[in-house]
């Protein structure tokens, strides 16, 4: 069941906007190293799924367990589906790696998992705070172009174009990073229906820049976050 609304005072809308630059600007800040993530042919891939890498017994950080937020390790498990590269538009194609990580921004959960295909590389991440409705607000004053929602599973959402940050590494002048990475494309879905707080996101990138359809993010959607709606 989503976590009841909070009793103390509600943070001020600035506070919120600033909360939610630091949370979710971390999909627009994906770090590409184009070097690791050479194309290659399905038939090279490896003969099994990926599993997870993230162990379910990790010790969680204290704030995941004082907030009952979803670990790393649960939504690489969501994630990691095996019909995931037919919505995907690659049907057979095999991940080479799936990995959870628990991470903190700003001492807030913010657990994300990645499936890597040889084409695409599909991310999931939670965010606990900040709302559809916020996100939309930021996103319209970042001047984005057709910022619409409309429903996932009877929740808010919305979608979100941008590129990754591309990392250039060269060990003799120092390492950089530009905005020159691949296209990104995020579908943002509400926790629960009321969109009181806390938001899914589905990221796809590829180095091709060739994306899936904004229908197969939604589907994607459909099959995952069923898996995440006691948390």
């Amino acid at each position: 069941m989503p976590d009841p609304p909070p009793a103390e005072k509600e943070p001020s809308h600035l506070g919120r906007a600033v909360a939610a630059v630091a949370i979710f600007g971390l999909v627009g800040a994906l770090l590409w190293r184009g070097q690791d993530r050479l194309p290659g042919s399905i038939a090279a891939s490896p003969a099994n799924p990926a599993s997870c890498s993230s162990s379910e017994h990790d010790e969680l950080p204290r704030e995941y367990k004082t907030s009952r937020a979803v670990s790393g390790y649960e939504l690489c498990k969501a994630l990691n589906q095996p019909d995931l590269a037919l919505f995907l538009g690659t049907p057979g194609e095999k991940p080479t790696t799936a990995s959870g990580s628990n991470t903190l921004v700003d001492k807030d959960p913010a657990p994300e998992a990645e499936v890597d295909f040889d084409t695409c590389t599909v991310q999931l991440s939670a965010g606990f705070k900040v709302s559809v409705a916020e996100w939309v607000a930021l996103l319209s004053l970042g001047k984005q172009d057709s910022v619409k929602t409309f429903t996932v599973l009877g929740r808010p959402a919305v979608f979100s174009s941008s590129r990754a940050m591309r990392m250039n590494l060269d060990p003799v002048n120092g390492s950089s990073a530009d905005g020159n990475g691949p296209p990104v494309r995020t579908l943002y879905v509400a926790r629960d229906k009321g969109d009181r707080g806390g938001m899914y996101h589905i990221a796809v990138w590829s180095k091709s820049g060739a994306l899936p359809t904004d229908r197969a993010l939604v589907r994607i959607a459909e099959k995952v976050l069923p898996a995440l709606s006691g948390r």
